[in-house]
């Protein structure tokens, strides 16, 4: 399964939903930063991407906390590459 195909609750986590609604006036985001939450239920990782100078904030949640760890350490792992080729990562639960 490839990291745009995971869900949470039925929808898709990917690209995640952003906390502001903008035109999406910009090709190729940028994650510049990740941050995992695990000090209340449900965990949760806070997402930054970046794009022509503007940021974005998001959050993604899965069901089971082991695999939204797994997932923080993947997209540290890739900082600094698009949502686009993140999104193609493959994972495995």
């Amino acid at each position: 399964m490839r990291i745009k195909d995971l869900r949470w609750k039925g929808m898709f986590i990917w690209p995640p939903e952003w906390s502001i609604r903008i035109e999406r006036t910009c090709e190729e985001w940028i994650l510049i930063d990740v941050r995992l939450h695990k000090d209340r239920e449900p965990y949760y990782i806070d997402i930054e991407a970046a794009c022509n100078g503007n940021s974005q904030g998001g959050v993604i949640s899965l069901e089971n906390p082991d695999h939204l760890e797994t997932l923080y350490h993947i997209l540290t792992d890739n900082i600094g590459k698009t949502l686009t080729e993140i999104g193609g990562i493959k994972i495995g639960f």
